[in-house]
């Protein structure tokens, strides 16, 4: 049994199970809160909206890769479940049936067809006199059919909230207005079943941003009414976003799977959250969140509104990368291998790494640099890289260097030396006119290591068969 005088943290996704950055921020603290002071992390799905079907084994593998892990949820059970939304239908009902037999809730019948004009139907708030209907209208209106939600009764006077980031926080229970609980379609809505949830379950803590400030309102009031106990919830900054560009993501929106699949290190991911989480944490060489409980305390969090940049991810994700040991390394390129076309034991490996890593960001980039090296190799190369090659410059470099090449009988570094010595006398090209159309033809990219290693290592026929189908695609 759960010992109930520890801290009992609840976590609460999408639906969809693909954890996002935003939403693995709240996780981590939430785990923090939880393991700070040795207590339990709770996962709770909200599956009013979809079906939970591979779920819950999504997002317990986002979590795991981030060592995040829950000790209760869908997928572990627990003493206080179920932990799915649907599957808790009957006790929503339940606790409605209280509030309507109390008096602390009403029918609200308003429609846009006989409203009057100042009437709010879609709001907080009924202004159509719902809350004073006789009980013999309301069963008229019921046996008439006519469609109701159900809605709080309104309540006054301060509320305050005990938020372990920002402090006390004071909030008017006026401004909820009547907020519903039961919608038309007869679904309980997120506030109501938080509300009866996070009791049931004697959850102590939530992690939730600022923008839902007034979701937690709606909670505080809602326990009061059946007098339940609520949470302490932790409000964070919402997270400011950099632009990066019309076609580029929603930053907040990319998912923890994403990140795992391009091949960026949990570390690095941790860290980074643990900064958008207001911690100090830069500075640190953090491997699994364990290295961040010493140090973690909710009110030292920065309050101001983080920014979530993933170029700054890019960033120590290309730090952490050059770090790595040379086993360490490896470990990380072998789930990547196969797709590269290359294999474990490939005696060019070594010195593939040794001579890439440095021009990769993630361990998925560098695995697609040495996948040029397989069998078949083929760049992969942007808009950008395309257009160079088109130009006139390009194309005298490539044509003068594959006749060069086509007549070397070896190849090494002082013989790729002087053949680029004779495609300059031949072209007129110098700098990185000369040696950037070779590179980007050769590895999609017009930076890298030394050309004549790159050359090297992929041979005559790998080397003229690129410089050709490049030459191809652009005449």
């Amino acid at each position: 049994m759960a010992d109930l005088a520890l801290p009992r943290v609840v976590f609460t996704p999408t639906s969809s199970g693909d954890l996002t950055l935003a939403e693995a921020r709240v996780a981590l603290l939430s785990w923090l809160i939880a393991k700070k002071a040795g207590g339990t992390l709770v996962i709770r799905l909200d599956d009013f909206v979809g079906g939970v079907e591979g779920v819950a084994a999504r997002l317990e593998r986002a979590l795991s890769w981030l060592g995040l892990e829950a000790q209760e949820g869908p997928a572990r059970g627990g003493p206080f479940g179920p932990y799915t939304q649907a599957a808790r239908h009957e006790i929503y009902a339940h606790y409605a049936e209280k509030l309507l037999g109390e008096q602390a809730a009403f029918r609200c019948f308003c429609t846009p067809n006989h409203l009057p004009p100042d009437a709010d139907s879609s709001g907080d708030r009924c202004t159509a006199g719902c809350a004073r209907l006789s009980s013999d209208r309301v069963e008229d209106l019921l046996r008439k059919g006519a469609p109701w939600v159900l809605r709080l009764r309104g309540q006054a006077g301060e509320v305050l909230l005990d938020d372990p980031v920002r402090g006390q926080i004071s909030l008017r229970a006026e401004t909820a207005g009547d907020p519903v609980l039961v919608s038309a379609n007869g679904f309980p809505t997120a506030p109501f079943r938080a509300a009866v949830d996070d009791a049931l379950m004697f959850i102590s803590h939530v992690v939730r941003e600022e923008a839902a400030l007034a979701f937690t309102l709606r909670q505080q009031l809602i326990c009061r009414a059946l007098d339940l106990e609520s949470p302490q919830v932790a409000h964070l900054p919402a997270l400011r976003t950099a632009p990066e560009g019309i076609l580029a993501p929603e930053p907040a929106q990319v998912t923890i799977d994403t990140l795992r699949r391009e091949g960026y290190l949990p570390g690095g991911v941790v860290g980074f959250l643990a900064q958008l989480a207001g911690m100090d944490a830069g500075h640190l060489t953090v491997e699994r969140g364990e290295e961040l409980i010493p140090e973690f305390d909710p009110q030292r969090l920065r309050r101001e509104a983080p920014l979530l940049d993933l170029e700054a991810l890019r960033a120590e994700s290309r730090r952490r990368l050059l770090k790595l040991r040379d086993e360490e390394l490896r470990a990380a390129l072998r789930p990547f291998l196969a797709k590269a076309g290359l294999a474990e034991d490939d005696p060019r490996l070594p010195r593939l790494v040794a001579l890439f890593r440095e021009w990769a960001v993630t361990v998925g980039e560098l695995a697609q640099k040495l996948s040029l090296f397989s069998r078949d190799p083929a760049p992969v190369m942007d808009r950008a890289a395309v257009k160079y090659l088109r130009r006139e410059s390009s194309q005298k470099v490539l044509w003068s260097f594959v006749r060069q090449l086509r007549s070397q009988r070896e190849l090494n570094q002082e013989v790729l030396t002087r053949l680029m010595s004779r495609v300059r006398q031949e072209t007129g090209m110098l700098g990185r006119d000369l040696y950037a159309p070779v590179r980007i033809a050769l590895t999609g990219d017009a930076d890298g290591p030394p050309l004549s290693e790159v050359v090297e290592l992929l041979g005559k026929a790998h080397a003229v068969k690129l410089i050709e189908r490049s030459l191809g695609e652009q005449t």
